[in-house]
């Protein structure tokens, strides 16, 4: 086995980067999850942001959109 030398350690990610893009969506945008509580985490994140967003089930999971 290879030992490799003077390779830097990288420093531990930082920053509270978010899973979902709520704050970013426009009317119109969708993304899509495979998460099956969605419905319940897009009530949320729509009462936190105050948009609205609609959750349907699709083939590969589930597309959630920013209707207002």
């Amino acid at each position: 086995m290879q030992v490799d030398k003077e390779i830097p350690i990288p420093k531990p990610a930082t920053g509270n980067k978010a899973k979902y893009p709520w704050e970013t969506m426009e009317i119109g945008d969708s993304f899509l999850s495979v998460t099956r509580t969605m419905r319940s985490i897009a009530s949320s994140a729509g009462k936190r942001y105050g948009k609205k967003f609609v959750v349907r089930k699709c083939p590969e999971g589930f597309r959630i959109w920013r209707v207002a």
